[in-house]
């Protein structure tokens, strides 16, 4: 056994043990860094924690280290039960550069560990969830729904967790043109009825939107502007941004079943 690992070894898993003295022998001599990757995969349950922390705290300095162990940490590490592992995981995740296939994957990861028995996995995975929105807008409208639903069943420290992520992620934006589809005239539309904030948008269906555009003008607005609100609402819930015509069979059906709503 290397001799980093061997200065992880005893005590028991309320101690991080010589970890800290382990992270300023590797920040002196990166090449070390491997050697804490590969004992995240141990049978000793006290040297796998301690490898997980000190491999944790040398990449808040240096998240590029993790470059050569991208697979590893997505694929094999990830999958560790042990919750003292989990939690270093999750946060590494979301310091890695990731292409959009392997961005999914960590999410589908991350949404996983949300459900974990262990109170920090589920809080340091909703952090790293909001750390990749932050990075991704398409990714925000998934993660707050998340989030909101992890305030209501969480422990008191994730509820004030949650309230704070939900804050930063809503910080510096928050323009109804910021949405896909939505231009500035449908948007000046919407401001008119009191919807002012894409949060609005998404408190009401499209269809009474429409209609509402339709009551507080006085006239029937093109069928586009529901195809619109349609796609501009799927974005917002999904994060996939599609153009609205995609939107035009289904809105269809929709004005078709409420005929008398409109005025002529």
């Amino acid at each position: 056994m290397h001799t980093i690992l061997k200065m992880l070894e005893g005590g028991d898993r309320r101690s991080i043990g010589r970890s800290n003295e382990v992270v300023a022998l590797v920040l002196k001599k990166p090449e070390l860094f491997g050697v804490l990757i590969s004992g995240m995969s141990l049978d000793d349950i006290l040297v796998r924690m301690r490898c997980a922390d000190a491999a944790e705290k040398v990449t808040v300095v240096h998240p590029e280290y993790l470059r050569p162990y991208k697979r590893a940490l997505i694929e094999d590490l990830s999958r560790i039960a042990q919750k003292e592992v989990r939690w270093h995981v999750a946060a590494m995740l979301a310091r890695l550069s990731l292409t959009t296939k392997e961005q999914d994957r960590v999410v589908e990861i991350l949404l996983t560990y949300t459900n974990d028995r262990s109170s920090i996995v589920k809080t340091i995975a909703m952090q790293s969830l909001a750390d990749l929105a932050l990075r991704d807008v398409k990714l925000k409208p998934l993660v707050r729904r998340h989030i909101e639903e992890l305030i209501v069943i969480g422990t008191p420290a994730m509820r004030a967790r949650g309230k704070h992520l939900l804050a930063e992620l809503s910080r510096g934006e928050d323009k109804l043109e910021d949405i896909p589809n939505i231009g500035k005239s449908i948007a000046s539309d919407l401001r008119a009825i009191g919807i002012l904030h894409p949060q609005q948008l998404a408190a009401q269906e499209p269809l009474a939107i429409y209609f509402a555009l339709a009551d507080g003008m006085g006239r029937r607005h093109d069928p586009c502007v529901l195809y619109t609100l349609m796609a501009a609402r799927h974005f917002i819930e999904s994060g996939e941004s599609l153009p609205w015509w995609k939107f035009t069979e289904q809105g269809r059906k929709l004005l078709a079943a409420h005929p008398n709503k409109l005025p002529k």
